[in-house]
């Protein structure tokens, strides 16, 4: 009989204050368990036997510890194996690299400026940028639409693309959904300030808010959650929202974020060169959910987004992000707005 344990290289174990998390990537899922039962899948995993482990427990917790074997093993987790068995299958590498010198660009508009799409267009080939976000706060016809997509139809390097834009009755649904099937690069189309309830569809998506700024991003909640090895490999070793992220504000300026209040520069006078060894746009980079407040207790960082520009502690840089309203001590959701303690940094930020 085989008498040790051994998780799947796949299957990544991230221990909470309360709770642990299996984050099975190949089948983008997520289990929760208790932290005892994950104490015990770490030592399982680091060769040491079922049987000197279950010894060292009362029957009682014996049986608690075959049941959660079975379930793991059920689950596919996991596997019996024999000491020897552990050299035979590699661990996965969770180094993260891309090789981009900007992964991702944000731009917003206030008008519809073909030529500075065009010039985002020519840096996205420079940077081996992977995925624009383009956010009009005006309503944009889909000839326009059209038009914006059409210049990255020949990119090597963009596969991703969305679009935020106010809404316009005078778009079709007919029009919208060709738009959808004729551009393959656009994995998401939100319109927002819409009257009444529109149906969503898989790549578009309705609101009801008018969006005047930014500011309506950097929230967290469980509908986010990205179970992907590379979003999850990301934020084991870098900033899961900042890292490689250049954003081109409605005056042009060149930052982080859109929300952040430092620029670096215009996109007309913009040399990405100097800018990638500028520390003070790249150290942001390196601010990994590990290094957090309360983040680094919490069984979801590495499926979670992260924002650095509304935080809990605004003079604090590596505070808990302002919109998350998760409690890993509790394992408690409550909505973030209307917390008390949140109200001082609610007014910093004019939220």
């Amino acid at each position: 009989m085989k008498k040790h344990f051994k998780l799947f290289s796949n299957c990544i174990l991230v221990n909470g204050a309360s709770r642990s998390s299996i984050y099975d990537l190949q089948r983008r899922e997520l289990f929760l368990l208790p932290n005892e039962i994950a104490k015990i899948i770490e030592r399982l995993n680091n060769k040491e036997s079922i049987h000197s482990i279950k010894e060292k427990y009362k029957q009682k917790e014996q049986k608690m510890i075959d049941e959660a074997i079975s379930f793991l093993i059920q689950k596919e987790f996991g596997f019996l194996c024999d000491y020897d068995d552990y050299e035979l299958f590699t661990e996965m590498d969770l180094s993260y690299s891309v090789p981009s010198k900007i992964n991702n660009i944000i731009i917003e508009l206030d008008d519809f400026n073909i030529d500075r799409v065009q010039k985002i267009n020519h840096l996205t080939n420079e940077f081996l940028c992977q995925s624009i976000c383009f956010i009009f706060y005006f309503e944009v016809s889909v000839t326009q639409l059209e038009g914006v997509l059409e210049l990255f139809r020949d990119s090597k390097t963009v596969g991703s693309i969305e679009i935020m834009a106010k809404f316009s009755n005078n778009n079709e649904k007919v029009a919208i959904d060709r738009l959808i099937e004729k551009n393959k690069r656009l994995d998401k189309l939100t319109f927002f300030n819409t009257k009444g309830n529109i149906q969503n569809s898989d790549k578009v998506n309705y609101l009801e808010y008018d969006f005047k700024n930014f500011s309506f991003c950097g929230g967290v909640s469980e509908s986010l959650f990205s179970i992907n090895q590379n979003k999850v490999l990301e934020s084991i070793n870098f900033n899961s929202c900042l890292y490689k992220k250049l954003s081109i504000d409605r005056n042009g300026n060149i930052k982080n974020c859109p929300n952040f209040k430092t620029s670096f520069g215009t996109i007309d006078n913009l040399n990405i060169d100097e800018l990638l060894l500028n520390d003070d746009f790249t150290h942001i980079w390196k601010i990994k959910k590990d290094d957090i407040k309360v983040c680094q207790d919490c069984e979801f960082r590495h499926v979670c987004t992260d924002c650095r520009a509304f935080l809990d502690d605004y003079s604090n840089i590596k505070s808990k992000p302002l919109k998350c309203g998760y409690d890993p001590y509790s394992n408690e959701w409550s909505e973030w707005s209307t917390n008390p303690l949140k109200q001082k940094a609610k007014n910093y930020y004019s939220l």
